[in-house]
């Protein structure tokens, strides 16, 4: 089929975090796919950022891409009955689909059917059919478990229509069957990686790479300041923590870093907030060990979206030769190679274990540098491009424009 006219939607785009990293970088590449095109970046007032702001950020030139503004009905006299709002809002979007050849779903916990010929979903995590108010509340949960499932078939009649349904992780994919009960391709996010590794300036730093906010998927930055606070006296040397990350606006966010700093006071722990990509890079080339425990002490089958759904700066901080030290969970055991390329913990006495193994053995910690380098490397932007590539040409041969996909045999969305 031609392809004359694309549109990507990403209701967040001002956010500029890792989902718009695979808007940019998924843009350039269908720009040099089908040359011919236009391409359209469809977003929200309130979420438009320039387009050189986009290139800027993730280092991609868009020579035929536009943003295109949404401009939603508001429908306030709705306000208090918000699923039903919520419903309609995605029916705007859906219709909007219609006006492309291809349409890219690129919004969070979106359930816009698609209308147009060829669409793909790109899932960072499902939404839980479950309303927040029905998890861990025993006899109400059962009771109402219909309910539940009721909107799992309903999310699953929205989605099945998309000719592509794309997962960041296995552990996204496992969670959209469950919740969905649709089958779905795991294709990777796309890392800018560094070809050549440069050990010669690395110091005693740990690196920590995460937005600062309260609430879900919080980065638990208070969990590594105390374990910097625990082990550094049997470390050897004076290792210093760097917390990187953005200051988000989310309701709690000052006091949430007022209370790190804190605790983070007669500690070498360093806070960047909203640190530039150079400084960043800077950070990466001289640290030796990343920190990272998003996920810890959370319940996993009931709360799976505070999670890391796959590890964008774990790989990131790979690349830069640092030896991650990660917490279990999510998508990071598809990164990570216990022991060749860092560690994995479940628990704080695994957490010092393996972090120790590697502050003080220079010899275990060049070895695993080297080896975190290299592994990091199968999720490179060229990797990606191949992967979206081969995608494409499979579905845009087999004809499937909109087949439902495959069911789970026995499913309930239950969580």
């Amino acid at each position: 089929m031609e392809i004359a006219k694309i549109g990507l939607y990403d209701s967040y785009l001002s956010t500029l975090g890792g989902g718009e990293n695979f808007l940019a970088v998924l843009a350039e590449f269908l720009e040099s796919e089908f040359p011919a095109a236009e391409i359209d970046i469809l977003t929200y007032d309130e979420y438009q950022v320039p387009l050189q702001a986009l290139e800027d950020r993730f280092d991609v030139s868009l020579r035929r891409t536009r943003i295109r503004t949404l401009r939603p009905r508001r429908r306030r006299w709705l306000a208090r009955l918000h699923p039903i709002r919520r419903l309609l809002h995605e029916h705007d979007i859906s219709k909007v689909s219609a006006a492309y050849d291809l349409f890219v779903n690129n919004t969070v916990y979106s359930l816009a059917p698609p209308r147009a010929p060829f669409s793909i979903y790109m899932c960072m995590f499902p939404l839980d059919p479950r309303p927040g108010w029905m998890r861990n509340t025993g006899l109400a949960a059962r009771v109402l478990a219909p309910y539940a499932r009721y909107r799992g078939r309903l999310y699953h009649r929205w989605l099945a229509g998309y000719s592509l349904l794309l997962a960041n992780s296995e552990f996204t994919r496992g969670w959209i069957r469950r919740f969905w009960n649709l089958e779905s391709r795991v294709l990777y996010p796309p890392i800018s990686i560094r070809s050549v590794l440069d050990l010669s300036r690395k110091r005693r730093s740990i690196v920590g790479l995460g937005r600062f906010f309260p609430g879900d998927h919080n980065k638990k930055h208070d969990v590594l300041i105390d374990m910097l606070a625990r082990i550094r006296g049997e470390a050897g040397g004076d290792w210093e923590l760097h917390l990187v990350g953005g200051r988000t606006d989310v309701p709690g966010t000052d006091a949430y870093v007022e209370r790190l700093e804190r605790m983070a006071a007669g500690l070498p722990v360093h806070f960047h907030f909203d640190a530039s990509r150079a400084e960043l890079g800077r950070l990466l080339e001289t640290s030796s060990l990343f920190w990272h425990a998003t996920g810890f002490g959370e319940d996993e089958d009931e709360r799976p979206e505070k999670l890391e759904h796959f590890g964008m700066s774990t790989v990131e901080a790979m690349t830069y030769g640092c030896v991650p030290v990660v917490y279990a969970s999510g998508g990071q055991p598809e990164i990570v190679e216990p022991g060749r390329s860092g560690y994995l913990w479940r628990s704080l006495d695994e957490f010092r274990t393996g972090s120790l193994e590697v502050m003080r053995n220079r010899d275990a910690w060049e070895r695993m540098a080297r080896a975190a380098h290299a592994g990091s490397q199968r999720f490179s932007r060229h990797a990606f491009r191949l992967a979206v590539r081969a995608l494409l040409a499979a579905e845009l041969e087999s004809g499937r424009q909109g087949r439902p996909r495959g069911v789970v045999e026995g499913w309930a969305p239950t969580g």
